[in-house]
């Protein structure tokens, strides 16, 4: 965020032998897989250990882990601000995993970078386990207009990819309240398309221009500029 990795280039050259899965004598060999080892001369930070174990996929924009800051890990340096979201366990239980939000509670990112507008392809996906079946969104911003904003929300009954003024795709699904889920939406410039825990959801074809708004808001609907 971005993350520079001093290293040497020149290490020092072991004087006798260099082994993976085997310290050399006595036995104790590993009994296993290993992959992706690495050395850096020098001791990385706590930022710098997360990003490496985090294993980012290429073309990510901005990513949040909610591994206990809020910190984006991309290159974008969205970094949030909290008004009222408390940390709490994540689906695998893990302390400081996730964020529960009081239905008044949100995350925001003023001027965000890197952003997808216009008509640029877009994927969004995340984690969600709600406990309500009124209208909540995970994510949005953009503009007011129709077609110019972008927002991935829930309710008792549906799911959807919002884009403002009624120029969304929504399509209903079979329950999951108080149950994580994994929800991603994409725009590909044509088409938008729901998966809901990977399963395909349908797609439907919708003409957006989405708007570079102030502000990237996680748990509420934008104040659409």
């Amino acid at each position: 965020f971005p993350v520079t990795i001093v290293y040497s280039t020149d290490p020092n050259t072991p004087t006798v032998s260099f082994k993976v899965g085997y310290a050399g004598f006595g036995g104790d060999y590993f009994l296993g897989k290993i992959s992706n080892v690495r050395f850096f001369q020098g001791a990385l930070d706590n930022g710098l250990m997360q990003a490496l174990a985090l294993q980012i996929p290429n073309g990510v924009v901005t990513y949040y882990a909610f591994n206990g800051n809020l910190d984006d890990f991309s290159d974008s340096g969205n970094h949030l601000t909290n008004s009222g979201a408390v940390p709490s366990t994540d689906r695998f239980g893990q302390t400081n995993g996730s964020y529960f939000f009081n239905g008044v509670a949100y995350l925001q990112r003023s001027n965000p970078n890197s952003l997808p507008i216009a008509s640029s392809s877009r994927t969004i996906c995340s984690w969600f386990q709600t406990i309500a079946n009124s209208n909540q969104y995970i994510i949005s911003y953009g503009l007011n207009a129709a077609g110019t904003g972008t927002a991935v929300g829930v309710n008792g009954a549906n799911i959807g990819m919002i884009g403002g003024g009624g120029v969304d795709w929504i399509r209903s699904h079979a329950g999951f309240q108080k149950e994580w889920a994994h929800l991603c939406t994409v725009y590909d410039g044509t088409n938008a398309s729901i998966y809901l825990n990977g399963a395909f959801y349908g797609s439907t074809l919708l003409s957006w221009n989405t708007g570079a708004g102030t502000d990237l808001f996680i748990g509420r609907y934008r104040d659409w500029e």
